[in-house]
């Protein structure tokens, strides 16, 4: 075999290898020890887990107080630079966090203003439509079932977000 045909035999080995390390590089920054999460991104984080926090109260008084630390979760979330591989990530799981948190919100708010209807809250088709983060199944939902659901898994996420803010 001639030198220049092992030479575009090796070509697309070459390539197709250089490929491989730029996505391994690329897509686990994190893991390798490359880019961590922004200052915006720990703050974020941290605001959440306020919101979760207040989240498990009972009193209409505890709503009042949640919705607050959930707008400020919110807007912690929203000033957070993304600025590589690690933050989008971060991003992501907090999305996540905030759909749960959101339908947990929800499900109080129809709770206090007694607005919750069977026919339409009670249905997991309304909240796997609504938000899909939280998993929702089942035959009949109650509000209290909804938040125990939403704020489980939102937990869970949260615990993962963690993972990528921890040192």
């Amino acid at each position: 075999m001639k030198r220049s045909n092992r030479a575009w035999l090796l070509f697309p080995i070459v390539i197709a290898g250089i490929v491989i390390v730029g996505l391994l590089v690329s897509n686990y920054q994190k893991e390798m020890g490359i880019a961590e999460p922004s200052e915006g991104g720990r703050a974020a984080v941290a605001a959440t887990f306020a919101a979760l926090e207040l989240s498990r109260g009972t009193s209409p008084d505890a709503y009042k107080t949640y919705s607050d630390a959930l707008l400020v979760a919110a807007v912690a979330k929203r000033n957070m630079a993304i600025i590589n591989v690690a933050d989008t990530r971060l991003d992501h799981q907090l999305t996540k966090v905030f759909d749960c948190l959101l339908a947990a919100r929800e499900a109080w708010q129809a709770q206090v203003d007694r607005t919750w209807g069977d026919e339409v809250h009670g249905t997991a088709v309304y909240w796997q439509a609504m938000h899909p983060a939280i998993g929702a199944s089942g035959d009949r939902l109650t509000a209290p079932a909804v938040r125990e659901i939403s704020v489980a898994r939102a937990s869970e996420t949260l615990e993962e977000a963690t993972r990528l803010v921890a040192d």
